[in-house]
């Protein structure tokens, strides 16, 4: 009996050390993760400052389907109120719905730590047997802290993955410039802070006060695919008359803003 005593101890003592051990390296890869992320959230601020741009806001956008068949006001407005709580108890929102013959939509807006969320969760009513329903959860700041960028990022993270496992979720910055900058200054922007970022060129547009340019960069990973290649790195500049600014906007994968 002494035996089978030791020998279970042992066992215990080993199941608790290897338990201990898989905290340990899980704790260790999540930071592993993300000390890389904040620091090209650094490095995309530096380089913006090279370029004499101030950085003015960043925005984190993600989406997800949730199902195909319709839901109902009621429970729509159920589960974003579940997402609400996500964001902390005390958290003050406001909470809008609406619903046609068209469609059925809840908006959330709520501000916690320096940062503006809005969750909307959207379905079609014309047709239940085809419908999807969308959550859709965005985050603003025009906070300079990385720290912010990143629990906001969590933060948003968190809402859409209780619906799926791989949301996508991109990140806006939007810097000004002031005054007007020509077009071929703006271009040498945009190549400069893709050069900066190990990035290649897969598509370029432009007009009188705009460019955009759409890339692929290693260091940033995922992306989405275009006819022109896949892409995960998108800037643009355009000029401003009303504020006589011109703003840089860099978006991964690609700007979710109008601009």
């Amino acid at each position: 009996m002494k035996n089978h005593s030791k020998f279970f101890s042992a066992l215990l003592l080993i199941m608790l050390l290897l338990i201990s051990v898989f905290v340990f390296l899980l704790e260790n890869a999540s930071a592993a993760t993300a000390a890389p992320l904040d620091a090209l959230r650094n490095e995309i601020r530096q380089h913006f400052s090279k370029v004499e741009g101030r950085l003015v806001e960043t925005r984190i956008s993600g989406w997800v389907k949730v199902q195909h068949s319709g839901i109902q006001l009621p429970v729509l407005l159920e589960k974003a109120r579940d997402l609400l709580s996500l964001l902390g108890q005390d958290v003050q929102a406001q909470i809008h719905s609406e619903e046609t013959a068209n469609y059925r939509r809840v908006k959330v807006s709520a501000q916690t730590d320096g940062v503006e969320y809005i969750i909307h969760l959207y379905n079609s009513a014309t047709d239940e047997s085809e419908n999807h329903t969308y959550v859709i959860a965005e985050a603003y700041t025009d906070s300079g802290s990385i720290d912010c960028e990143s629990a906001a990022y969590a933060k948003v993270e968190e809402m859409l993955s209780k619906y799926d496992k791989s949301p996508l979720i991109g990140t806006t910055y939007s810097a000004a410039v002031p005054g007007k900058l020509k077009g071929k200054r703006m271009e040498q922007i945009a190549r400069q802070l893709f050069d900066s970022l190990d990035a290649d060129i897969v598509e370029l547009s432009r007009d009188t006060d705009w460019i955009s340019l759409t890339g692929y960069s290693n260091r940033i990973g995922g992306g989405l695919d275009s006819i022109n290649g896949r892409f995960n790195l998108n800037i643009a500049l355009r000029y401003h008359s009303y504020e006589d600014k011109t703003y840089i906007c860099l978006g991964t994968p690609v700007i979710s803003i109008p601009y």
